[in-house]
């Protein structure tokens, strides 16, 4: 992949001339030149033959120089000119020059930058579009971390989305019993204090949606009770299986009732707990077969391997995963096929490039191939 980068930046540099090349190391000195002048005349001389936004890119560099507007004013094109004006405007909070861009969006989000900045509201209200309006008051409310200036939004939801993002860095309850018109925002407002704080006694106060706030208490208490107070079956399962997983916990995965998202969950905590009995209960060939692994490298047991089907690739990894670990090689005696043990010594060997890896590799020949591929290795990193 190098060769070839750099194979195209010689030919680039051939089929350019000798003035091009020059530009091409320098990254356009004449224009950075002209750029720091202040002038914008200078700009204007710039030679457009071959890059016909080149005076647009100069006088935009002279306006980010300088953190002046008037070069801004000078530009062609209608993009760069209120990308220009837009980083004039916020290096400088001047919201004033924010009305002078063409571009709607750009200009919405000059005025947004610049009220979040200084704090500013009335600027916030020059905003036309209700998206970066709603962000704008948001992102003064949540400096401020102050839910009542969210009251100067007209729609209840866009209020209640600003009082949620509030209160996410806040926890005031006050705050969510304060939402009257929009349920859906004042429960996900108790149930963003739940997340914080684990108080599961809020998620009485939910109106609506009381199966994600128990969620969420299950997770902050690390609490399989709050699941049981789920209705939602799959969600409740959901509850379970990140309990689960979390506790290590065998007896909550059992009480999952989908069958995959249970033996899932009876995968994770199986290698956290080094117990191989409970993948005995997994009945997916698959999740079984990883599970076996997994444990075995977990407790470092190949003999754990050896019952993994052979024909697949777990088997092999197994027994490399748990050498690589161990930094033994011999880890991979155990292995019946000999073409795959030496393949496995090889590539334990390989991946420290230490010919002590193989000191315990029991067959002479393959302790002997094991230190050559390790010394071989070693050299070519040297």
């Amino acid at each position: 992949m190098k060769i070839t980068a750099i194979s195209l930046i010689i030919i680039s540099l051939i089929v350019l001339s000798a003035c091009d090349i020059v530009s091409f190391l320098q990254g356009d000195a004449e224009l950075r030149e002209a750029a720091e002048t202040g002038d914008i005349k200078a700009c204007k001389k710039l030679d457009t033959s071959k890059d016909e936004d080149r005076i647009d890119n100069c006088l935009n560099k002279m306006a980010g120089i300088f953190n002046e507007s008037e070069p801004c004013f000078e530009i062609i094109d209608d993009d760069t000119m209120n990308y220009c004006i837009r980083s004039v405007a916020t290096a400088t909070d001047n919201v004033n020059l924010c009305s002078k861009i063409y571009d709607m969006n750009t200009k919405d989000s000059c005025y947004s930058d610049i009220a979040i900045k200084t704090l500013d509201l009335e600027s916030c209200d020059k905003i036309d579009y209700m998206n970066f309006k709603t962000n704008c008051y948001k992102g003064i409310a949540l400096k401020k971390s102050d839910a009542s200036v969210c009251e100067g939004l007209n729609d209840p939801k866009e209020i209640g989305e600003c009082k949620v993002a509030v209160v996410s860095v806040t926890n005031e309850t006050s705050v969510c019993a304060g939402i009257k018109e929009d349920t859906d925002s004042k429960d996900r407002c108790y149930q963003a204090i739940v997340t914080n704080t684990g108080e599961t006694d809020l998620c009485d106060k939910v109106e609506k949606k009381k199966d994600y706030c128990y969620q969420a208490a299950a997770k902050a208490n690390d609490d399989e009770k709050q699941c049981d107070k789920i209705k939602s079956e799959g969600m409740k399962d959901d509850c379970l299986n990140v309990i689960g997983k979390s506790k290590a916990d065998d007896s909550i995965c059992y009480k999952i009732v989908n069958t995959m998202s249970r033996e899932y969950c009876l995968m994770d905590v199986a290698p956290k707990k080094k117990d191989i009995t409970i993948c005995d209960t997994i009945k997916d060939v698959r999740i079984k077969r990883v599970c076996v692994k997994n444990t075995a490298v977990a407790s470092k047991n190949t003999a754990w391997c050896t019952g993994i089907d052979t024909t697949s690739t777990d088997y092999q990894d197994c027994f490399f995963l748990i050498g690589k670990d161990t930094k033994d090689a011999s880890a991979c005696d155990a292995i019946t096929a000999k073409g795959t043990r030496q393949k496995c010594h090889h590539n334990i060997a390989v991946t420290y490039k230490d010919p002590a890896v193989c000191a315990k590799v029991l067959e002479s020949d393959e302790n002997e191939a094991c230190v050559k591929s390790a010394e071989v290795f070693n050299e070519v990193q040297k």
